[in-house]
């Protein structure tokens, strides 16, 4: 090593032997007057980086509040808002900001419930769409099938299919029931906490909370339009089992049943569930001060000092869900027809005229 190095030497191997003590990412050896370091680094083994800040502060000096409350000329009267609930929307809203939900996101919690109940509405719903399409569009298969050739009762299985979607049309549909019962709890809660302003924020949780009632009456409906299909459905397959010509009205009655619930699914999704989302997704974007809301205003929002992080939005859950129950139904219309070709009663014989001897 050179003379005039040596005193660099010195304090560089100082150096490195402390960062190596520090952050066991380098090893450094001392060996023929030689310095020689490498990195070890083990991603796995190393602990997670803790924020040096409170998790309500940020900056170089954590003198910087993350959050912000406005009286809004005493539209939001600070002293009666839950505060917790009010910076959970916050910090809800922004992966980046989710480590300040506290232990178990206890914050975030309520904001976090909401969003999970919408999205399982969401995609119920629409699973429940492509079920009730599949079945309209089997109903005009079996029309055609069954009603050109009436003496052939080989597909006198295949409507049970159809039983199969009604069923899944329950179960999804129950599924959308016990979802907003859960978000209305949730919404009456920030209902009571102050943190949207008097008049018109308050009346954009009244707004949801209208929706997710629409939005659970039209699903209890569509699931006693279900039942009443199913049963009507079973029943003519029975009928039918025993030897007798198919009847109109079964047939009427389950394919209008199964109209009845894609029109009703339709309207729910487009006028309600839609735009609970879009609401949804509105709040946060002024809970991160990136607009503000069409009416009212939030009480808490992000630091203005604060960087402009980017919103979570509403995320899709499980997008393979909402393609299992159509599938299903497919699957068994196929077996259906399968095991109508092979073990069906057959057409019907028909009496031969008795000729005189």
């Amino acid at each position: 090593m050179w003379p005039f190095c040596f005193g660099a030497f010195q304090t560089m191997s100082g150096l490195l032997l402390r960062v190596s003590k520090n952050s066991a990412n380098f090893v450094v050896k001392l060996s023929s007057g030689r310095l020689q370091w490498t990195t070890q680094v083990d991603v796995s083994a190393a602990p997670a980086e803790k924020p040096r800040c409170a998790r309500e502060f940020a900056g170089i000096a954590c003198n910087i509040r993350v959050f912000q409350n406005e009286s809004y000329d005493g539209l939001c009267p600070l002293h009666m808002t839950t505060a917790p609930l009010c910076k959970g929307i916050i910090f809800a809203a922004a992966e980046e900001h989710w480590w300040r939900c506290g232990s178990g996101f206890a914050d975030c919690d309520s904001w976090f419930t909401t969003k999970f109940a919408v999205q399982n509405i969401y995609e119920a719903e629409l699973a429940d769409l492509i079920v009730d399409g599949l079945s309209v569009l089997f109903g005009l298969v079996l029309l055609c099938c069954r009603y050109t050739d009436k003496d052939n009762r080989r597909l006198v299985y295949v409507p049970l299919a159809m039983t199969v979607g009604f069923m899944a049309d329950i179960v999804l549909e129950a599924r959308v029931v016990f979802s907003a019962m859960a978000a209305t709890g949730v919404l009456e809660n920030y209902k009571a906490s102050f943190c949207f302003s008097i008049g018109d924020g308050y009346a954009t949780i009244v707004k949801l909370e209208d929706m997710l009632g629409t939005i659970s009456t039209l699903a209890t409906v569509n699931i006693l339009v279900a039942c009443v299909g199913g049963f009507v459905e079973v029943f003519d397959v029975c009928r039918e089992a025993r030897g007798k010509g198919p009847a109109g009205w079964p047939f009427f009655v389950t394919n209008m049943a199964a109209l009845c619930e894609l029109i009703l699914g339709v309207g729910s999704f487009a006028m309600n569930t839609v735009q609970f989302r879009g609401e949804l997704e509105a709040i946060e974007d002024a809970a991160l001060n990136l607009q503000q809301l069409e009416e009212g205003h939030l009480c808490y929002h992000l630091n203005e000092l604060m960087p402009r992080p980017e919103a979570v939005g509403m995320r899709m859950l499980e997008p393979l869900w909402i393609a299992i129950p159509g599938g299903l139904v497919i699957v068994c219309f196929f077996l259906a027809c399968c095991f109508s070709a092979l073990c069906g009663p057959g057409p019907r014989s028909k009496e031969r005229p008795r000729t005189s001897e």
